[in-house]
């Protein structure tokens, strides 16, 4: 509500209104204790973006229309998070927590602005004290109310010993366990969880998800501070994500966490040596930081102000550890006890059961168990500490010879399984949905199989033997010193203001910038392997993405410590094949790329494995299942990129198609079928594939309309996308400044006046070299044919927009965009993706920003009204696909509304002059495709 009006700036969505067309952006968020507001606005309209944003706490104005529409566009928002896993276990989290815990004070506490409880951060390009005065100008005034901060009870907000199960919307199984320990705020200079982060989310060779991932229980595993910590106490939490196999054997899983923290207990896990290591990587990470937008800094230093000293505040943002506390790093990992443990388990093998899981948390309806962790759980654990059927077999000299391994920085023996290594590939293999929760959570249901599930059977085959003693003594081992933290840190001096091909041969194109501007030792690689084999089917594209998985599986335990030392890679399976990328440290980084082009090409390394393309193989199937659980509009995406790119396969058709990728016929497609034909563009380009897009013709309105794939989401999404043509500065122009003065009214139309949803988005959208302008809403309270109605009503009044404009207005607006297009890169990855893009896409127009901007200040406000006109407004000329993903269970328009809809569009003064409109429904997408006409390729 403060975002409103107060009552100096009277009028609604000034402020906004302001930031908006001062080339600026606006956000808030609000965190368990403290709410952060934040902008960013070119650097000559600081002053009175300041004085407005400062009203907020001094005299806001809170109507009572504008409470009723902000409540309904809170409950827009709630409605789009109704799904999502991530939201649910944070609810449950909540619910199942001590009732005594004051959750309802969070809200009485956000009431509580006042200046003791404020902090100011301003970045900008004005003097120290031209920004001291501005801010003692603009926030003086906010009251001073002598409050102290709330401090919430240390003891008050965990309940230990507890076992919750939880039912998931998406497939998949995860399991987290979670103890209270001392607060990371109030230790911040030794950082104990953070310590124990680098310990216990290790994911090298003899590390807990090494050993765990040999066996084919796991497929994930990190470790550090939750989310849900407080000033008064943290949560430290290891979630780990299952596999089939490791949801069978759950209590195996957690038996060797417990083991792994007794090894750290009793062997050297607190250890100098150990934790000057981590410091060095965190302050190595400190002093070749790469700069982040001025708003992410402003916001991120504002909320450190609340918690750190001021001498201290760098260092504790970028979490630069200072001072070895041996008997605190000692507490904090004594706390990490079986009894002190708080378990969430997730599975969605219990939607099966429908005696389980019978509780419903009231606001998200998530089915759900609780008990105290079952006696058989905790005695297997303890067990596997203190008695001795496990800890004889292991025998206390082969840690001690791990720990003097660790000392003489050695590995204390060798691994039974071949050195790999971490960083999953980057992108989602095609998929255009998040394939698993963006946050911790787990859970799973009170009744299950026992034969299955039972913690007494697990517990037996636990102890048989002393399996799990001689597994544990021959794998599990401390880190080891990394090979990969750089020592050359030297700078290059001479740069290059474009790419330069350095080298072009019938199968290899090389370009080459020299970027020393951003003053960091540090390098980007692209490589984008081109392979028509890649994509040449469904069931070649579908093995071409598990070729990728099982190369990041391969590398899982090498790459980590590249990944601790700033290095990253990435094995991406793209449409014209397979796309590398690097990024890191000169001076190290060549190590990881021949450690990935090794692997890559002796796939034998590990894909000749059944056991470990089995497991890969599960985790891809169950990326494409979740599909279904996206969100509409991001379906709505999907299906648009579908019909218009016309060298795509539908996910269902690689789901289809993955099951008889057996291990030796991906062998066989690896090592014959997919290099058969090749061609490298490293920051390159050169005669690919074609990469074409269909051409809309004039008049089409286009409407693809389909049910969301998941019963329980009832939001509906509608998408309308107008095609503009192939890539072309003035075309760009005109349809960048639409959209940068669109966004704003449509958000206010649909959203904030006619209500339809929380996501509102009108924007210029590329499909490949063909710029759209694209309007998306969804919707928890209308169906999407009402939306996309709505959609189309809304085009003419864009068009007044622009007509009402006034002459200075509308150069200011011009100048804004401009200012914006001509930004330069704040950091070295940042321009080198904006190189690649250029020449992967095979355009090469490197100065693309500066003839866009030259663009834009030629155009006229007449010439800006006939582009939306013809392009968006007109049926008889604009060209429209649409994407109509309904809700279930929405309510269909009814025949009245629908005939009023129709009216109003007929006699609209903006388009009675024209036809009306002939739709085209569309139901087979790749029909479609094969009936309309195909831009040339950009290739």
């Amino acid at each position: 509500m403060l975002f409103y009006s107060s009552e100096k700036y009277p009028q609604e969505d000034e402020y906004s209104k302001y930031i908006a067309e001062h080339g600026g952006k606006t956000n808030a968020f609000t965190s368990a204790e403290s709410t952060n507001f934040h902008f960013d606005v070119n650097w000559d309209a600081l002053p009175e973006a300041l004085d407005r944003f400062a009203q907020f706490f001094i005299s806001p104005l809170i109507s009572k229309d504008g409470v009723s529409r902000e409540a309904k566009a809170v409950d827009s928002e709630h409605g789009k998070n109704l799904n999502s896993d991530a939201w649910k276990a944070l609810q449950l989290w909540k619910h199942t927590a001590n009732q005594e815990h004051p959750f309802r004070l969070l809200e009485f506490y956000r009431t509580h602005y006042c200046s003791q409880l404020m902090r100011v951060a301003i970045v900008g390009r004005h003097s120290l004290e031209e920004l001291e005065a501005l801010a003692t100008a603009a926030f003086s005034a906010v009251p001073c109310r002598g409050l102290e901060p709330t401090l919430f009870p240390a003891g008050a907000t965990s309940t230990e010993g507890l076992l919750i199960k939880m039912v998931p919307e998406k497939e998949g199984h995860t399991i987290e366990l979670q103890w209270r320990v001392e607060p990371e705020l109030a230790h911040y200079k030794s950082a104990p969880s953070q310590y124990l982060s680098h310990l216990l989310g290790d994911e090298g060779e003899g590390s807990l998800f090494a050993v765990l991932r040999s066996q084919g229980w796991a497929t994930g595993l990190c470790a550090g501070e939750a989310g849900t910590s407080f000033s008064a106490a943290s949560f430290f939490m290891i979630h780990i994500s299952l596999t089939d196999e490791g949801q069978r054997h759950a209590l195996e899983v957690t038996s060797l966490v417990f083991r792994y923290l007794e090894l750290l207990r009793r062997e050297g896990g607190v250890s100098r040596e150990l934790w000057e290591d981590a410091r060095a990587l965190a302050a190595m990470r400190f002093d070749y930081a790469e700069k982040i937008p001025p708003c992410s800094y402003a916001s991120l230093m504002a909320g450190g102000m609340q918690v750190y000293g001021q001498e201290d505040l760098l260092m504790a943002l970028h979490h630069v550890p200072q001072v070895f506390d041996p008997e605190l790093l000692q507490r904090v990992l004594d706390s990490l006890r079986p009894e002190g443990a708080r378990v969430l388990w997730m599975s969605s093998d219990f939607k099966a059961e429908p005696s389980a899981c019978v509780e419903r948390e009231p606001w998200y309806a998530t089915p759900h168990s609780r008990e105290p962790l079952p006696a058989s759980w905790l005695d297997a654990w303890r067990g596997g500490i203190l008695a001795d059927p496990l800890t004889a077999t292991l025998g206390s000299s082969e840690f001690a010879l791990c720990a003097r391994g660790l000392a003489a920085g050695a590995h204390a023996g060798e691994s039974e399984e071949p050195s790999s290594a971490v960083v999953e590939a980057l992108g989602a293999d095609e998929l255009t949905s998040s394939a698993r929760p963006t946050a911790p959570s787990s859970g799973v249901n009170a009744v299950v199989d026992a034969d299955k599930f039972s913690p007494d059977a697990g517990a037996a085959a636990l102890l048989e033997d002393g399996a799990l003693g001689q597994l544990l003594q021959s794998r599990l081992r401390l880190p080891v010193k990394n090979e990969y933290i750089p020592t050359d840190f030297s700078l290059i001096e001479e740069a290059s203001p474009r790419p330069t091909r350095v080298l072009r041969q019938a199968q290899l194109t090389l370009w080459h910038r020299a970027a020393p501007d951003f003053r960091v030792p540090k390098l980007a690689l692209y490589a984008h392997l081109i392979l028509p084999a890649a994509y040449a089917s469904p069931a070649a594209a579908a093995s071409t993405q598990l070729a990728c998985r099982v190369l990041a599986d391969a590398l899982t335990e090498a790459a980590y410590p590249a990944e601790l030392a700033g290095l990253s890679y990435g094995a991406r399976a793209t449409t014209r094949g397979v796309l590398l990328s690097f990024w890191g440290y000169a001076g190290t980084l060549g190590r990881l790329v021949e450690r990935v082009t090794g692997a890559l090409f002796d796939p034998s390394t590990r894909a000749a494995e059944p056991a470990r393309v089995a497991v890969v193989r599960e985790r891809l199937a169950r990326d494409y299942a979740n599909a279904q659980y996206e969100q509409p509009y991001q379906r709505a995406l999907y299906l648009l990129s579908l019909a218009l790119e016309a060298r795509r396969w539908h996910l269902d058709d690689y789901a289809a198609a993955l099951p008889g990728i057996s291990a030796e016929r991906l062998v066989k497609f690896w090592r014959e079928d997919l290099f058969s034909v090749a061609r490298v563009e490293a920051l390159a380009h050169g005669n690919g594939p074609e990469a074409r897009v269909v051409s809309l013709p004039r008049g089409l309105a286009a409407i693809h309309t389909t049910l969301g794939p998941n019963e329980a989401n009832g939001n509906a999404a509608a998408l309308v996308a107008f095609q503009i043509g192939p890539d072309d500065a003035r075309r760009n122009a005109l349809a960048d400044l639409v959209a940068h003065v669109g966004q704003r009214e449509a958000f206010h139309a649909l959203r904030t006046r006619e209500q339809l949803g929380y996501i509102v988005n009108l924007a210029a959208y590329w499909v490949l070299a063909v710029k759209h302008v694209l309007v998306l809403v969804q919707s928890s309270s209308r169906q999407a044919d009402h939306l996309h109605a709505r959609i189309l009503a809304f085009m003419p009044t864009l068009a007044r927009r622009f007509t009402e404009m006034s002459k200075a207005e509308f150069a200011q607006q011009v100048e804004e965009l401009a200012k914006a297009k001509l930004e330069k890169p704040k950091r070295l990855r940042d321009a080198a993706a904006i190189d690649w893009a250029e020449i992967d896409d095979g355009i090469h127009r490197f100065d693309r920003a500066e003839e866009e901007a030259a663009e834009l200040r030629k155009l006229s406000k007449a010439a800006v009204v006939e582009f939306i006109q013809e392009n968006l407004v007109n049926p008889t000329s604009r060209r429209q696909f649409a994407v109509l993903v309904k809700g279930h269970g929405l309510e269909e328009p009814e025949a009245g509304e629908t005939d009023a809809q129709a009216k109003e569009l007929a006699n609209h003064p903006d388009l009675k002059q024209h036809e009306p409109i002939q739709s085209l429904e569309v139901t087979d997408l790749y029909a479609f495709k094969r009936s309309q006409n195909l831009y040339p390729s950009f290739l």
